[in-house]
């Protein structure tokens, strides 16, 4: 199980390129997750912390 997966960035608030990279990121932690036959692969918070959030304050989905 890892519980605790995401990407951080202090200075990338509405930074496409970043979101880009998140959106990716959050693919392949999952894919890796399922090869290594992991139980659970969980994000660290859906509202996230130093933009690595997946929603919006509004709670409207960002790309990842």
């Amino acid at each position: 199980m890892n519980i605790e997966t995401a990407l951080f960035c202090d200075n990338c608030n509405n930074d496409p390129t970043f979101e880009d990279t998140k959106a990716n990121y959050f693919v392949q932690s999952y894919v890796l997750a399922i090869a290594e036959g992991l139980r659970a692969n969980l994000w660290d918070s859906v509202h996230g912390l130093r933009n690595s959030g997946l929603v919006n304050p509004d709670l409207s989905p960002r790309q990842a």
